[in-house]
């Protein structure tokens, strides 16, 4: 399944964005959750309430594939806002932590 605007790019543009303006793996990952969380988080639930529609469908095989695809979105939001961060901060794939940048 794809979506037009994945949450988990969102996640990870705006982590870019923090470690540049932040300099370090922690707080850009705090940063980020805190911003990109909820949204994150409502898009999901919207997604899955979308899903779960189909399971008012009188064809079992529908109900099935909702069920199925609510689900895919719950643990594809819980690895974004759990798994994600935590194998950013372990692998480090932006490069060493350096000095934040100052604005003017």
């Amino acid at each position: 399944m794809r979506q037009i605007c994945s949450p988990r790019h969102h996640f990870y543009v705006t982590f870019q964005r923090m470690f540049a303006r932040k300099g370090t793996y922690r707080e850009s990952l705090l940063t980020t959750v805190r911003t990109v969380g909820q949204p994150v988080t409502f898009t999901t639930i919207s997604l899955m309430l979308g899903f779960l529609v189909f399971t008012l469908s009188a064809v079992r095989t529908t109900g099935q594939f909702g069920i199925l695809g609510a689900a895919a979105f719950f643990w594809g939001c819980l690895a974004d806002l759990t798994l994600s961060p935590a194998l950013l901060s372990f692998l480090k794939p932006l490069g060493k932590e350096h000095e934040p940048q100052v604005r003017a």
